[in-house]
């Protein structure tokens, strides 16, 4: 079949309104964000002023790597990206088109912020909303899809499941004091924030992960064991390789937002993953069905129902009182959510998955 000639109708999963609230929430939020990201580095924009930024991008260029082929040199090929031409410009107060060389062009687009999100029915994992950038015309790449991204504080959750299904009381308090773990290279891993806590507070498990305490989560981790952490993942699904290390509680691992979403969606879904899917039939221009897809649901509970009902009670109070209660004072939602922030890379990567 040809798709472009044949006259194929495709039956998607997607929920036409919620993706027009989906589109406008992100367009919404990421031009404010830009505009304060740009604020905050003022006169002193790394993609203007840190020549290394910008090379690093530049040798990064298909472009570039034909010119090297074609066997031009590097003053050949700086030559070329610096001739000037008309060009159509992405920008959140509207695009425009600019007279301008390909490395302006480079320089203007290494400032953005992207993103991307995923709504699915977590029940059988059909995608009701999907939105793999900010703009496909100008950024070509998904990141729901092809992205792979070290997933920070929402991998939390797959820990403290691991740990109240091994039998540990969702009461049980730990101490916020840092730990050295003197068998993985005298690793010490400390909170992020300034506040200034006593480091010999003690939480609950419960404010420990609506307040994403990094010392808590990997002392969890090593009371439970890595290993059954890692196989409580791969028991929801999880497919990626993960660390055998410590550092695999506070989410260094890289996972695909797709299999992180049908993960979570466990907690309200008697404990079942699920695998998001997009379609759910093909016709020929005759009306012939002439492919169907079915929702994949684990077979098997990942945990019980008590973790589960622990997991969630956990999770909403992370939206009530803990990281991501803007959600209720910024935004004003009353509706019950549950879910978990997480950030890596000083924050260069922002998470949020919700129930």
């Amino acid at each position: 079949y040809n798709l472009y000639r044949d006259g194929l109708v495709v039956h998607t999963t997607l929920d036409y309104q919620m993706q027009e609230y989906a589109e406008e929430a992100m367009k919404s939020h990421l031009e404010k964000l830009q505009s304060d990201f740009e604020a905050s580095f003022g006169k002193n924009t790394p993609w203007k002023g840190n020549s290394q930024i910008l090379k690093s991008a530049i040798a990064k260029l298909p472009l570039v790597k034909k010119y090297k082929e074609d066997g031009l040199s590097d003053a050949q090929i700086m030559d070329s990206l610096n001739v000037k031409r008309n060009v159509e410009l992405f920008g959140w107060k509207g695009d425009t088109i600019k007279n301008i060389s390909v490395v302006d062009s480079l320089q203007h687009y290494l400032k953005f912020l992207n993103t991307g999100m995923l709504s699915i029915e977590p029940s059988t994992g059909a995608v009701r909303t999907y939105i793999g950038g900010i703009d496909y015309r100008f950024f070509k790449y998904d990141h729901v899809s092809q992205s792979e991204r070290q997933v920070g504080s929402t991998f939390k959750p797959f820990v403290y499941t691991a740990a109240i299904e091994d039998g540990l009381d969702p009461c049980t308090y730990f101490s916020l004091n840092k730990v050295t773990y003197t068998d993985y290279d005298d690793w010490t891993p400390s909170n992020s924030g300034s506040k200034e806590e006593d480091p010999y507070i003690n939480y609950t498990l419960e404010n420990a992960l609506s307040n994403s305490v990094n010392t808590i989560a990997v002392k969890v981790l090593d009371k439970v064991g890595i290993p059954k952490v890692i196989e409580q993942a791969e028991k929801l699904n999880i497919t990626q390789e993960l660390p055998d290390k410590p550092s695999l509680a506070l989410g260094v691992a890289e996972i695909n937002l797709k299999e992180l979403t049908g993960a979570y969606a466990s907690y309200v879904n008697n404990s079942k993953s699920v695998k998001p899917f997009y379609i759910t039939k093909i016709e020929d221009k005759n009306g012939n069905v002439i492919a169907n897809f079915e929702p994949e649901i684990s077979k098997d509970q990942a945990y019980n129902d008590y973790t589960r009902q622990v997991m969630l009670e956990m999770m909403k109070s992370t939206v009530n009182s803990g990281t991501a209660s803007r959600l209720r004072s910024t935004y004003g939602l009353r509706n019950d959510i549950a879910g978990k922030t997480g950030t890596t890379q000083d924050n260069k990567d922002g998470w949020f998955v919700a129930l």
